[in-house]
Order: C-alpha cells, then sequence, then structure tokens
C-alpha cells in the first residue's frame, strides 16, 4: 500500500491518494480474487468508503485532532513507481509531480467537500 496525503493551506480538511493492496481490498469486500480487475476495484465506492473508514480509525486510535482525518480518498491501481516519476530512487514521494499528476481528481475531491 502507498499514500500520498495533499492539504492546501485554504482547506481546514486533507485528502489523500491511496494505491490499496488490491488482494486485501478484494478479500475485504468479497470479490473472488480470479476475476479482480485493479481498475475497477478502485472504482468502487465501498472500496472507497473501506479505506476511508480504515484511515479514521487510525487517525481516530492515535487520538488525532479532527484537522488531520483525512475526509476524502482517491484509490488509485497504479502504484507510486520511479519509472512513472513520482517517487525518487530512494522512493521518496515526489510531491510536486504526484501533485501534478493528481491535479483534476484533487481539485474534484476538495470541491466535494468544500462548504
Amino acid at each position: 500500500r502507498q499514500i500520498w496525503v495533499h492539504a492546501e493551506s485554504s482547506d481546514t480538511f486533507i485528502v489523500a491518494v491511496v494505491v490499496p493492496n488490491i488482494h486485501e481490498r478484494a478479500r475485504v469486500l468479497y470479490i473472488p480474487l480470479a476475476t479482480v480487475d485493479p481498475v475497477e476495484l478502485c472504482k468502487l465506492p465501498e472500496a472507497t468508503s473501506a479505506v476511508k473508514a480504515e484511515l479514521e480509525h487510525i487517525a481516530g486510535s492515535h487520538r488525532l485532532p479532527d484537522f488531520f482525518f483525512i475526509r476524502a480518498v482517491l484509490l488509485e491501481p497504479e502504484p507510486f513507481t520511479i519509472e512513472a516519476g513520482l517517487v525518487t530512487p530512494t522512493f521518496k514521494l515526489k510531491r510536486a509531480a504526484l501533485r501534478s499528476k493528481y491535479a483534476l481528481q484533487i481539485n474534484e475531491l476538495r470541491a466535494s467537500l468544500a462548504p
């Protein structure tokens, strides 16, 4: 699993792009592994809800303040790789590249959360 957490200074919430463990997600959602399509699985609202619930549970169990809770999640079937230019050779996230790649989706998530 990989995760990139994003926040804008003007927002009161954070969003995340998550590359889930596809086999684990399929197991939790009772989808036979032989029929799992990672792209389709990442589009399922119940998959997104389950990941968001897990992240909320983690934040809650560590007693983080509300503004540290991830309010929206985008599931991505393709891992962040060096070849895609999203991580460095030491596997650190390239935040500018991620921001550029996911700009449209992040803006949609932010718009869905804005008051």
